[in-house]
């Protein structure tokens, strides 16, 4: 049976290590560009550890040029972050000084000390930051790292397809997408064919894996449903689908791992090991790169929705009968017949999907400084520390609770409601996604609670 299904099987420990053995390492352009984002030590560990795999190391054509187009980018916007931070102190200092503005007659508090208090706080916050600053990496320091990713990798790149090959890999990719084919039809809303850049960089993989005969060990910070399989939040490996696409094209085996992963799991094969810290970092910076990835499919979502929005509102005034509107203004006056009407019961249900949304985007950083605080207390048998982890973990159950009334909010918006959204599938990936985020940092926070339960 495991001969005919080999990718609802997982691998022995035997099995892993012959793929680690000779397996295809390809690291994926996030990755790569992580390396410009991570502070030196953690950047250094990451290459010594790619550089022992020299030289299995190999990148599809699509992931070099992707990286190469992107990295000052990434760097430019390392560089513009002091003076993000630095104007986000301010502004919040000048929230805490109002504050107080509002008590300058208090009988006790004594408004304007604590305001001088709060500028020398905000001075010092803002110099620290400006001497920062002046210690950042010059562009010919990043630039060097752009130089030793490129020795690493030497000429291990795929090659650049033809036109004729893109048309065609653009029409696969189109069809998949519909049919909802793993990889990458949760980019569905990107512009232009930027939205086909996963199943490029799979079919990459695909063809280099058959003619080497290959397996791949694939690295990608992109853990999204497309590409991995979940269960309550977590990923616990690649998306069944791939495998055995994988496995039928090429007759050999593919596995994909995090940064995080691979790094914890290459201890076993190569004479090298990085540190707790090193994985500590990457680990946090893979949690930021999580949420600006949401926050830009929430962005594009928006813009999607707003242009939808616009046209079924032109569409709406066209249908509407002309004893609708009142000569002056052009004002709806008939408010029963439009709320009754079926495409303003489509409108009314967009309004639910984007209320879901909002309570879902507001319970996520409730979970995250749930942890923080969690992870930052020392837990022991005191009174007070007892008294705290209490207090916390009755926090985390009623987060717990909130999370499945907004999961029992989207079962009944998405398979109880009457009515279907013409975008309704984009929405459904969107809350679906940001519902598996929060299940993911949910269960962080409930292995936390059992760890440092007193």
């Amino acid at each position: 049976m495991k001969n005919r299904f080999p990718q609802y099987f997982s691998l022995k420990p035997e099995e892993f290590d012959e793929i680690w053995k000779d397996a295809l390492i390809v690291p994926d352009t996030n990755i790569l560009l992580h390396l410009l984002r991570y502070g030196e030590a953690t950047r250094n560990q990451v290459i010594s550890t790619l550089e022992a795999f020299r030289p299995r190391v190999w990148i599809p054509h699509r992931v070099g040029k992707e990286f190469l187009r992107r990295w000052r980018d990434v760097d430019s916007e390392n560089r513009k972050a002091y003076e993000k931070l630095k104007n986000g102190v301010e502004a919040k200092g000048r929230e805490l000084r109002g504050l107080f503005d509002q008590f300058s007659r208090h009988q006790v508090i004594n408004s304007e000390e604590e305001k001088k208090n709060i500028d020398y706080f905000i001075k010092g916050l803002c110099e620290s930051l400006e001497a920062s600053e002046k210690s950042h990496p010059s562009i010919s320091d990043s630039e060097k790292i752009v130089e030793k990713i490129s020795e690493i990798i030497g000429d291990m790149v795929g090659e650049e397809p033809n036109e004729e090959v893109l048309a065609k890999r653009i029409e696969e990719g189109a069809k998949r997408y519909d049919e909802k084919i793993p990889p990458g039809y949760m980019d569905a809303q990107k512009e232009g064919i930027e939205k086909y850049g996963d199943y490029f960089v799979w079919k990459e993989i695909l063809e280099k894996a058959k003619s080497e005969e290959s397996d791949v060990i694939f690295l990608s910070d992109d853990r999204k449903e497309d590409w991995v399989y979940k269960i309550s939040g977590k990923d616990v490996g690649p998306r069944t689908e791939l495998v055995e696409e994988f496995y039928k094209y090429t007759g050999k085996r593919f596995h994909s791992y995090s940064l995080v992963g691979f790094l914890e799991h290459s201890k076993r094969y190569i004479n090298f090991e990085v540190s707790d810290q090193t994985l500590a970092e990457i680990e946090e910076r893979h949690n930021a790169f999580l949420d600006r990835e949401l926050e830009d499919f929430t962005r594009r979502s928006r813009e999607v929705e707003f242009r939808r929005a616009s046209d079924a509102l032109r569409d709406l005034v066209d249908d509407m009968p002309k004893d609708a509107f009142k000569s002056y203004g052009g004002h709806f006056v008939d408010e029963y017949a439009f709320e009754a009407r079926p495409k303003n019961r489509i409108a009314k249900k967009r309004v639910q999907f984007e209320a879901l949304r909002e309570e879902i985007g507001d319970l996520l950083p409730k979970i995250k400084k749930t942890i923080q605080i969690l992870r930052n207390s020392n837990i022991d048998n005191k009174e007070e520390n007892v008294k705290l982890f209490y207090s916390l973990y009755s926090n985390f159950h009623w987060l717990e609770q909130h999370f499945y009334t907004l999961k029992k909010k989207f079962h009944e918006l998405f398979y109880d409601s009457p009515g279907y959204v013409e975008d309704e599938g984009e929405y459904f990936e969107l809350l679906s996604n940001m519902l598996e985020i929060a299940e993911a940092h949910l269960s962080d926070l409930r292995t936390l609670i059992n760890e440092s339960r007193p």
